[in-house]
Parts: C-alpha cells; sequence; structure tokens
C-alpha cells in the first residue's frame, strides 16, 4: 500500500533509490508502482525500474507517467532469451515478442529515460 511506502521511506531516511522489480508483470499493477514511484521521487528519491518487457509500450507508457526522467535512475530488461519461441515458452505468454521489447527500450530512449 501507499502507506506502507512511506513507512519505507520514513524508517530508511537515507535511502537515494528505489528499486521496483517485476514490472511490468501481469501479476504487478502498474499503476501503484507509478503512485509508489511518485511517492519516492516526492521525497528526494530516485526511482529504478527492472522489467520483463510484457506489454511492452503500454505498461512501460504507465509506468512512467508524469515522471521526469531524471527522476529514473534506469530501466533494466531481463529478456531470458533471444530466441523468439523460447521468450514465449519462458514469460508463458504466446503473445510477446523481441519487438514490443525493442520498441519500449526505443520509446524511453526517444522520452530521454
Amino acid at each position: 500500500s501507499i502507506e506502507q511506502v512511506r513507512t519505507v521511506i520514513e524508517k530508511l531516511p537515507n535511502l537515494k533509490n528505489a528499486y521496483i522489480l517485476g514490472n511490468p508483470d501481469i501479476s504487478v499493477d502498474t499503476g501503484f508502482c507509478n503512485v509508489a514511484s511518485k511517492e519516492f521521487i516526492k521525497n528526494g528519491k530516485k526511482v529504478m525500474y527492472s522489467t520483463s518487457g510484457y506489454n511492452g509500450k503500454e505498461i512501460i507508457k504507465k509506468l512512467t507517467n508524469g515522471i521526469n526522467p531524471d527522476n529514473i535512475e534506469y530501466v533494466s530488461y531481463s529478456v531470458d532469451t533471444l530466441d523468439s519461441n523460447k521468450l514465449k515458452f519462458l514469460k508463458g505468454n504466446p503473445r510477446i515478442t523481441l519487438e514490443e521489447i525493442e520498441d519500449a527500450i526505443r520509446l524511453l530512449q526517444r522520452k530521454k529515460y
């Protein structure tokens, strides 16, 4: 909850970066990750994300909505394989493609994240 995020910020005053893992993923609430990121940023922290690339640009747009690129330390991608068939199997999603991951990375670059 956002209250738990505030508690983390309060209990760790020397925290410089918040690392948000596993987003975007079908089990992660991207909207909440965006709100939590803004709370960390409001309190002088930078955010970092690690993502599988699931849903490509659409998730990245939601995740970074309203966040200045200067407040994002980095976005890393965990691409398990460059083999399209293996990628679909490993991610459990027959629709995921390397192209959608590349498109999301290009979007981040264009927007200076």
